[in-house]
């Protein structure tokens, strides 16, 4: 992910939308909030709604931790970039990132074990 610290941000303000949410509407019932006795309506439309909050700030924070490895590189201009290892792996683009370490890397040796397994 290219800026985690931006979908944390956007993630914890999701859950906090949706804990206040669930805080000031929690003890309604259907007609405090619609009007009219019987309509669910918009209670209904109400919990979808922080569900769909909490869902997706959950997933924008869990996409933002680093879960497994990550390659980060700081190139010469001072620009940074990352690789996960899980991903590289998966997508078998190992025998890629070895050719391009040691373009960069010249006259060093590169090994990488072959059993290697995420």
């Amino acid at each position: 992910m290219k800026r985690p610290t931006l979908s944390i941000v956007f993630g914890t303000a999701l859950l906090l939308v949706a804990l206040f949410l669930i805080i000031n509407h929690s003890g309604y019932r259907f007609h405090d909030l619609t009007g009219t006795r019987g309509s669910a309506r918009t209670v209904g439309y109400l919990i979808v709604l922080e569900i769909f909050f909490v869902g997706l700030g959950a997933y924008s924070i869990y996409k933002a931790l680093p879960i497994h490895r990550v390659l980060t590189f700081t190139m010469n201009s001072g620009d940074k970039e990352s690789f996960s290892v899980y991903e590289t792996v998966k997508e078998k683009k190992i025998d890629l990132l070895i050719t391009s370490l040691t373009t960069v890397l010249v006259g060093t040796k590169i090994e990488i074990d072959t059993e290697f397994r995420p």
